[in-house]
């Protein structure tokens, strides 16, 4: 790192507080990395470079601090409402001081969440996209195909007399009706 004069002033001042593992104990206790980046006198950014800079076994603590990290912020997340509680006013709490509290402690343990996992995550969350159209069609393809029936109807049969018989029986009957209305 010969061209590097910052980070060379930065491995300086972390040797001489105890080495990595002095970085690596902030973080652990939940310190954010902006308050370590001050305490070593850079930038956020430049943290992460001097950690990247350390090779595998400096990223491994400092992954192995932000998991242990995630105990600090699950009390971060206690300490918060045990406060709201034993700092109320005389007047008692208002609403929103107890939104705010429970937004802040929900805040740190969903950070506790993200940084370990496998001991503060919840249950898994799965994302489920369901379309009724396509469980249709599915359903439908997994029918098979289909295959045409032939059903016999039975319907009723009308039989009719031809035109000509039915107008003659019309005519004979109007003849009578006029043959009585004479007599």
């Amino acid at each position: 790192m010969p061209g590097r004069p910052m980070l060379h002033e930065m491995e300086a001042l972390v040797r001489a507080n105890g080495g990595d593992g002095w970085v690596f104990t902030m973080v652990a206790d939940g310190m954010a990395m902006t308050e370590v980046a001050k305490a070593l006198g850079c930038s956020r950014p430049y943290v992460y470079s001097w950690i990247n800079a350390g090779g595998e076994e400096r990223k491994r603590g400092y992954q192995e601090a932000r998991k242990l990290s995630a105990a600090a912020k699950e009390e971060q997340g206690e300490e918060i409402l045990t406060d709201l509680h034993k700092n109320r006013p005389v007047g008692g709490l208002e609403s929103s001081d107890v939104s705010l509290a429970v937004a802040r402690s929900n805040y740190a343990k969903w950070q506790a969440e993200i940084r370990d996992r496998e001991n503060y995550g919840g249950k898994g969350q799965i994302a489920v996209n369901v379309s009724i159209g396509s469980l249709h069609l599915d359903a439908l393809r997994a029918r098979g195909p289909r295959t045409a029936v032939a059903v016999p109807v039975e319907e009723p049969v009308l039989e009719l007399a031809p035109a000509e018989v039915v107008i003659q029986d019309e005519l004979e009957s109007e003849e009578e009706d006029i043959h009585e209305l004479l007599s």
